[in-house]
């Protein structure tokens, strides 16, 4: 599928979500997913992970479950400072949750992306329980990646969305059908998969 055709596709999505783009933006490159299914269940986990303790999960459980499944060392820098009690507030990290539930519908543990409204209330209870120290084999054993031109199709749709809600945001408006918060972390989801930046430093340029 070439670039063309997948702006067309979201030009024609679009005005479903109430929203306007100019046709002019510019074509995202890349065409080819450069993660594989197993690298996106350790990110999602990992945020996981890290929303839970930013939500009141005591830091140690945190921690022993990640070095129990092996992911303590695929925190970024920025997420272990956090975790590890080097940042002492509150982060604000819940709204992460919907990179989670992206990362989670690239391999296929969500059935569906809707820009309209946020993931559901319930998403915790498909997760691994950390609390019960729950082992995050079974969803790596389930996860598998989508097509890959469903997931072009994605990205280029959250990059459309993003830049919507970035104008509205500095025009000081309100989208009516698009949930404007979990757009960036669901678009950050989608970019990382398609480059080799590491996840804090995904751009998110519209």
């Amino acid at each position: 599928m070439d670039l063309g055709t997948i702006r067309e596709h979201s030009l024609s999505v679009i005005p479903s979500l109430g929203l306007k783009i100019p046709s002019h933006l510019p074509l995202l490159e890349g065409d080819t997913p450069t993660r594989s299914a197993d690298d996106v269940v350790d990110r999602m986990l990992c945020v996981y992970a890290v929303c839970a303790v930013d939500a009141g999960l005591e830091r140690k459980k945190g921690i022993e479950w990640l070095v129990s499944e092996g992911l303590y060392d695929q925190l970024t820098d920025e997420e272990a400072k956090f975790i590890s009690r080097r940042h002492l507030r509150k982060s604000q990290r819940d709204i992460q949750v919907e990179a989670v539930f992206c990362l989670m519908w690239i391999v296929g543990l969500a059935a569906n992306l809707d820009f309209r409204k946020r993931c559901p209330d319930d998403l915790v209870y498909s997760l691994p329980n950390l609390l019960a120290g729950d082992s995050g084999s079974e969803w790596r054993q389930k996860a598998k990646m989508r097509d890959t031109e469903e997931l072009l199709l994605a990205r280029d749709l959250a990059y459309c969305v993003h830049w919507a809600v970035v104008e509205a945001v500095f025009k000081g408006r309100t989208l009516r059908k698009i949930d404007m918060p979990s757009v960036p972390e669901r678009r950050k989801a989608l970019e990382w998969l398609f480059v080799s930046e590491d996840w804090d430093e995904v751009s998110l340029d519209t």
